[in-house]
């Protein structure tokens, strides 16, 4: 999601608009049945991370890794 290049940081409205979007985002996660992760090791990791910090449960995270995911089993 890009914010229109009228709406950069310092822009005027600028924090309104990143405001809307976080709280729109955080609705959005909260209403998920679950959250599959497909990608390299890191960014799940990151992104798994985030999912937890705001309420969605382990048991509703699915991940799909291709090749080793000790590092994303412990994340």
């Amino acid at each position: 999601m890009r914010l229109h290049p009228s709406q950069r940081a310092g822009a005027p409205g600028y924090s309104l608009a990143r405001q809307w979007i976080l709280d729109l985002l955080k609705e959005l996660v909260a209403s998920l049945p679950s959250a599959s992760l497909c990608g390299p090791v890191p960014f799940m990791a990151a992104v798994k991370a985030a999912l937890l910090k705001r309420g969605v449960a382990a048991e509703r995270i699915r991940y799909e890794v291709f090749g080793p995911d000790r590092e994303l089993a412990t994340a």
